[in-house]
Parts: structure tokens; sequence; C-alpha cells
């Protein structure tokens, strides 16, 4: 509380306020790196971690609820489900628009809260960070199923070895 002309008053000073709001951006994107960090959580862990985790950097975060679709898949923090006041970024992994992040306000919140440009330009980033964890993931899964594939076809091609040995000895005699 800041005392003025002998008056009390709760309010924060802007740059304080701004200040605040900034901090709790970078304890978002600090966790959204420590979770893709993680190479024992399957990728919906991830993705549910960081969805779970958005809300906390707006400025509403008890109200503010948060959505990623990728593909065929939606995870959610809570509800509301509907966000009717939001603001979103699409996933672009490889080039391709695979799905979008979302944070926003449901009906009852909506009329009170409202959106600021610095929480687009957080959810942009996000956005983009998100879609390269996508993509550091799949290729991991890639590169795992290629190596399976790989190791499958040396197999077949030494028991191929092993049968064109034993039909050479079988049509040599001693």
């Amino acid at each position: 509380r800041h005392i003025r002309s002998g008056m009390t008053s709760s309010r924060t000073p802007p740059a304080e306020e701004k200040l605040h709001e900034r901090l709790k951006e970078l304890g978002c994107l600090y966790t959204i790196a420590q979770l893709a960090g993680k190479p024992s959580a399957s990728l919906a862990e991830v993705l549910q971690g960081i969805v779970d985790q958005l809300p906390q950097a707006w400025q509403h975060p008890d109200c503010a609820a948060a959505q990623i679709r990728l593909d065929a898949s939606c995870f959610r923090s809570r509800s509301p489900s509907e966000l009717v006041l939001r603001q979103e970024a699409p996933l672009v992994v490889k080039g391709v628009t695979r799905g979008g992040v979302a944070v926003g306000y449901g009906a009852a919140a909506a009329g009170t809260c409202q959106l600021l440009d610095e929480e687009q330009r957080l959810l942009d980033e996000i956005a983009r960070q998100v879609s390269l964890v996508i993509e550091r993931r799949e290729d991991v899964e890639e590169r795992e199923r290629l190596r399976h594939k790989l190791l499958h076809a040396d197999r077949l091609g030494l028991i191929g070895q092993f049968a064109a040995g034993v039909a050479h000895e079988l049509n040599e005699p001693l």
C-alpha cells in the first residue's frame, strides 16, 4: 500500500504491475522449458503440464483457462471449456498448422477481464516453443522407429546368410 497526501491506497503503481506481469510470464516460460526437458514424460504429459501452467501467466489467473489442440487431441487446463474472451496462436510443426494454443476467460469472467497485447506476444512465443517441443519429440520417435526397423532388417539379413550357408552345406557332400 502506498501513502499519498495522507491517503492510503491499495493500488499498485503501474510500473510494479508491469514488472509483476513480466515475472509471471518468465516463470511460465521457465516451467515450460522444464517440462519440455523431461525425457521420461510422454508428449501428452508435457502438453497437459504446459496447458496447466498457462493460466498462471495471465493477468487474472484465477479465472483464466487454457487449451492446446494438436491434431485430434485437445488438452484443457480447467473449465470453462468454452472460452468466450480468448487469445489464440497456431501450432505450426514443420511448416504445417496442426492445431493451436488458446488462453482466455469464460462467460462469467469475460465482462470483468481484459486481454493484454503482452499476453498475445507471450502466447505467440509459447506456441512457437510448443511447436518445437512437438517437432523434437516426433523426431525422436521417428528415429527410434527407424532404428527398430534397421535392427529388424539386419536380423533378417543374418537369417538369410545363415539359411544360404546351411543350404550350401546340404548341397555339398563331404
